[in-house]
């Protein structure tokens, strides 16, 4: 009976040693974390550019190794840029412009985030002209305002990002993902959605002059007010296909695939503005 009461009372307290042994590591652990960030948030505002890009690397390392911090970091990160490259009137205005490196490496570490990783984004209110964003991860993000002229968003998730008055005039956003994304408002001069994801998406009152959206997906889209003067929508010559119940208030089922396979169905073209430089699909007016 003693032998088996002191066994007992040797597994307990070794149980209770490693227990107190984790809670030690796991302070030690979270001490550690404490203060990468906090050595990465006095990089962040250094003079030196070498400085701040070797805060913004670690805050990105430091994401990958405490899951639990993504938040704060992604919400930092996105602070840094919302300080650091504010729209103003003189964005955009000089082609070759283009966001500071820092800025650039800050946009870069938040776009190659993992495709599951939705932490929010607020980028709203940025001059991000020229910027490189391609295949960035950037669902649900908030750019409202932003100015993304010339920007290179090819192949970008978008998908759900609220976009209200940004200026994405002359941008690639070839193959971009940008279903239920709300770009009302929004500056599409030009700009290039060839194969872009523009399901459910709302383009109200968008200025979609001279765009070019061949194959792109419009399933449900809205384009209601848009301006659609000098857009492409279809192939010059040659498509095999064309709009089907299209009522004249423009919101009833419509559905058009073109050679290359772009499909439309249930798009709302009620009061789109157009020419007779607007190349709609094979016998289809708004």
């Amino acid at each position: 009976m003693v032998t088996t009461i002191a066994a007992l009372a040797a597994l307990w307290f070794t149980n209770q040693s490693l227990r107190a042994t984790s809670d030690q590591a796991g302070l030690a652990r979270q001490t550690a974390i404490t203060d990468r960030f906090a050595k990465a948030i006095e990089q962040l505002g250094d003079e030196k550019l070498d400085v701040r890009l070797g805060g913004i690397y670690l805050l990105e390392r430091l994401a990958s190794d405490s899951p639990n911090d993504r938040t704060s970091i992604v919400e930092v990160l996105s602070a840094f840029v919302r300080t650091h490259a504010p729209n103003g009137r003189e964005c955009g205005v000089n082609p070759q412009d283009e966001p500071p490196t820092d800025v650039q490496a800050v946009l870069t570490v938040i776009g190659r985030r993992d495709p599951d990783r939705t932490e929010f984004v607020d980028l709203s209110n940025t001059c991000l002209a020229n910027a490189e964003l391609e295949g960035a991860n950037l669902v649900g993000a908030e750019l409202s305002k932003a100015n993304l002229t010339k920007a290179v968003l090819d192949r970008a998730n978008l998908a759900g990002a609220t976009m209200r008055y940004v200026a994405l005039k002359e941008s690639h956003l070839i193959e971009t993902n940008l279903a239920s994304a709300h770009l009302d408002h929004a500056n599409l001069q030009g700009s290039y959605l060839m194969w872009a994801n523009l399901r459910n998406a709302i383009l109200a009152t968008a200025d979609l002059r001279h765009s070019f959206l061949l194959d792109a997906t419009m399933e449900g889209t809205t384009l209601m007010w848009a301006d659609a003067r000098g857009a492409k929508f279809s192939e010059p010559t040659g498509a095999s296909s064309g709009f089907e119940s299209v009522g004249p208030d423009g919101g009833s089922p419509v559905e058009q695939r073109t050679a290359k396979g772009a499909f439309y169905r249930d798009c709302n073209f009620s009061e789109v503005r157009f020419d007779e430089w607007t190349r709609w699909p094979v016998d289809f007016r708004p």
